[in-house]
């Protein structure tokens, strides 16, 4: 991905969490404003009565919780669904406030206004005031919603009320509230506008906090963190693509070279794995030395199958090719793996016989945190699999002796020949006693290849280890 690319990537996650926290201050306001305007229909009666007899309070109140209360409350569930994009629902929140002000000022006021009593306004005007400066200042939307829904409270709410005053033969009414306007509406834009830049800068901060800290812990592990959902990152993983590797020949290279050109060597080789197993949706658990963990599936945030509402032959398939999916990547970032494994030797003037010994196997892991909370807690994975992984990955020691190879070794456990491998794996029968795999008796037979990098063409298998 380039860079460019890369940037628009960061920029366009940034505005997702900006949006998202707009519309949850929008919702809550919502719910604050539905709640609101019900209670304004108890608070208003006497004072609308004095210039209506007319109006009863079952009217007043009702025609607000049909106008304001109900549409506010329904707005606040709306933002706070999962339906809708995010740009969608900032739009129709931009465009509801002003709608929402206005409907509240025709119950009653603007009409009694409309007829000549422009003193009313005297009992509205705190209100508004409140209203404007808790929705722009609160709810800080970006600048250019902003914008438009200041525009739209001037032109459908603020001139209506400052042209019937105009016309209600009070002149210092209409002082007063120009006046109070003038200041009111710079302040309150001001104080929106910087509200509004500084959750920018926020939202730029948290991704980039996210960012940085999912280079040490995975995208999985970082909103576990950020969410407080431990769930996130515990529990059994079915269907987990774990790849085992070590450099064979390692101690022998680290005993014989410079302090330096070991240094370099790990570092190259470190890097290309972290690069691909991250490329191809992989994560790198552990590192220990010239040994390395990397899992496909383990950290994913995937919902239960059973869960969607599949029937078992639907659910089964789709786990089958969730599971394919996952080993094909694993596949994938292998081969380049060693393929580059290959150039950094060469890039470092590496003269030892250095391979690696790689194991791909597929099974049911088990995540949890470890540690104690008040001082260190580390994200750990078990599983009888993983026990599985790390004695194939030591068999390749045995097929490169057995073979007399100097190549890098990969084996995949037999469960995993159900999918297509393309003719670059050869069958390896365990069929004498002195060959069994250590801690797998089950074992009678697996898949290897020596090497990966260029593909094994034809059709011939190694039928047996004898």
């Amino acid at each position: 991905m380039s860079r460019e690319s890369k940037d628009a990537l960061d920029l366009a996650q940034i505005r997702r969490s900006l949006l998202a926290g707009v519309l949850d201050r929008a919702s809550f306001v919502s719910f604050s404003l539905a709640i609101s305007f019900v209670l304004y229909g108890l608070s208003s009666f006497e004072f609308i009565q004095r210039f209506d007899q007319t109006i009863s309070l079952y009217h007043n109140v009702l025609l607000r919780i049909v106008a304001n209360g109900i549409p506010l409350f329904l707005l606040g569930l709306y933002f706070r669904s999962k339906k809708g994009s995010q740009e969608f629902k900032v739009i129709l929140w931009t465009i509801a406030i002003p709608i929402n002000l206005v409907l509240a000022s025709t119950i009653y006021v603007w009409p009694i206004m409309w007829a000549g009593k422009t003193e009313i306004y005297h009992f509205v005007h705190a209100v508004n005031v409140i209203i404007f400066a808790v929705v722009l200042s609160y709810v800080a939307l970006p600048l250019p919603y902003m914008i438009a829904q200041l525009s739209m409270i001037i032109a459908f709410f603020l001139l209506p009320i400052g042209w019937m005053l105009a016309n209600g033969g009070d002149e210092l009414i209409f002082k007063n509230y120009v006046g109070d306007w003038a200041i009111i509406l710079p302040a309150v834009t001001f104080i929106s506008t910087v509200a509004a830049r500084t959750r920018y800068q926020l939202a730029k901060l948290d991704h980039a906090i996210k960012k940085d800290t999912a280079t040490f812990l995975g995208k999985a592990a970082v909103k576990a963190i950020f969410e407080q959902n431990h769930e996130l990152i515990s529990g059994k993983k079915d269907g987990a693509v774990i790849i085992k590797m070590d450099i064979r020949g390692f101690s022998k290279f680290q005993r014989e070279s410079e302090e330096k050109v070991v240094g370099q060597f790990m570092t190259g080789y470190h890097s290309l794995t972290a690069k691909h197993v991250s490329k191809f949706g992989g994560f790198w658990h552990k590192s220990d030395g010239d040994s390395q963990l990397c899992t496909f599936g383990a950290m994913d945030d995937i919902p239960d199958l059973s869960d969607i509402g599949l029937d078992k032959d639907e659910e089964r398939d789709a786990k089958m090719k969730l599971i394919y999916h996952r080993f094909q990547n694993a596949l994938e970032a292998t081969k380049l793996i060693l393929k580059e494994f290959e150039e950094i030797k060469i890039q470092n003037g590496v003269t030892s016989e250095l391979a690696l010994g790689v194991s791909i196997v597929v099974g049911e892991v088990d995540l949890h945190i470890q540690g104690d909370g008040e001082h260190r807690k580390q994200l750990d994975i078990s599983g009888r699999i993983l026990t599985i992984s790390a004695r194939l990955e030591e068999y390749t020691k045995v097929i490169r002796k057995v073979l007399n190879l100097s190549t890098s070794v990969v084996v995949i456990s037999p469960d995993l020949k159900i999918f297509d491998l393309k003719n670059e794996f050869f069958l390896w029968k365990i069929d004498r006693a002195d060959l069994h795999i250590r801690d797998c008796p089950e074992f009678t037979e697996i898949y290897y290849s020596p090497n990966l990098v260029g593909g094994i063409k034809g059709s011939s298998r190694f039928e047996s280890a004898a």
